[in-house]
């Protein structure tokens, strides 16, 4: 069997660093010498370590020609997602389409569609509160008045009753908190009553599902365009800071990298900082070697740049 020819991470630096040092990027030679000085310093601590050792995932690349940010972020990550990118991709899709669905032109048709959603919910809690009559006698009447799971319990019987439902009411409990958290003027035209975005938040970091990361990107996502939704914004990352989701958020975050709007990429960055590791030394330092792009934010190369740094000193 041959040999992988992936190089390792402290390959992988060395590669970079003897690229910047014979010939500067076009774009980004004012910052090529502080890359250098990050890629030695890397070199210098690692050496030796079964940290540089690891496979580089996000490798130079010296036969491929990537002067835009979507192509470089969509080369390092299309190419082979891990699994739970994958989960959340297919998550943040769900959404995207329950997004597509509101801004139809056929206002009724969402309407009547959300109406029998809402029904299903409630028939499924009613047949669950039944079944459950001796222990919780009013979780019937309960479930009727707020249609979804409005109810007060303790946090570890939620948890283990959202995991017994079946996947297409799980789904739509998350539909109705995914609503919760975004801006009203995307939620559906009906008489459903949402919750605030911090009770929302409370619900989810009380039950487990892997697609919550993509519906909670798409929120966060949606909120950063809104600069009334600062504190919206701050409750979506704490939940995609959650232990339980970080590797998911990790590679949705990423993702935003390359996203044509700057306060997404902005926030994205900061966000990498908390949910990245010496793997993203790559994928920024491949941004920052760009051509000047037209829609760049002012200082967006140094905040890269601080990242890489940032990263790189991260405790062992």
């Amino acid at each position: 069997m041959p040999e992988s020819t992936t190089p390792t991470l402290f390959e992988d630096w060395q590669a970079r660093r003897a690229r910047l040092s014979e010939r500067p990027p076009a774009g980004g030679e004012a910052l090529a010498p502080a890359q250098i000085h990050v890629l030695e310093y890397l070199i210098k601590r690692y050496e030796g370590t079964p940290e540089a050792a690891q496979p580089a995932r996000f490798a130079v690349q010296s036969e491929l020609f990537l002067n835009r940010r979507v192509m470089v972020v969509h080369h390092h990550l299309g190419g082979g997602p891990a699994a739970s990118f994958k989960r959340g991709e297919d998550a943040e899709s769900r959404a995207s389409k329950i997004l597509r669905r509101i801004k139809a032109q056929d206002p009724q048709g969402v309407l009547k569609s959300n109406e029998r959603k809402l029904s299903g919910i409630q028939e499924s809690g009613i047949t669950l509160a039944r079944s459950l009559r001796n222990t919780l006698n009013d979780l019937s009447e309960t479930l009727k008045s707020a249609a979804l799971f409005e109810f007060e319990t303790a946090q570890s019987w939620l948890s283990r009753r959202f995991e017994d439902l079946l996947p297409v009411y799980q789904r739509r409990v998350l539909e109705y908190y995914f609503y919760s958290l975004v801006p009203p003027a995307v939620r559906p035209k009906c008489n459903e009553r949402y919750l605030t975005p911090a009770i929302a938040t409370e619900k989810l970091m009380r039950i487990s599902h892997p697609e919550i990361p993509g519906y909670v990107l798409l929120a966060w996502r949606e909120n950063l365009q809104h600069p009334d939704r600062i504190a919206a914004v701050a409750l979506n990352e704490y939940l995609l800071l959650d232990e339980r989701y970080r590797e998911a958020a990790g590679e949705l975050i990423r993702a935003e990298l390359g996203n044509t709007v700057p306060a997404i990429r902005e926030r994205a960055l900061s966000m990498l900082l908390r949910l990245g590791n010496l793997q993203d030394i790559g994928i920024l330092s491949d941004l920052l070697n760009l051509p000047t792009q037209p829609d760049e934010y002012p200082g967006e190369r140094e905040a890269m740049l601080e990242a890489m740094r940032h990263l790189s000193e991260q405790p062992a």
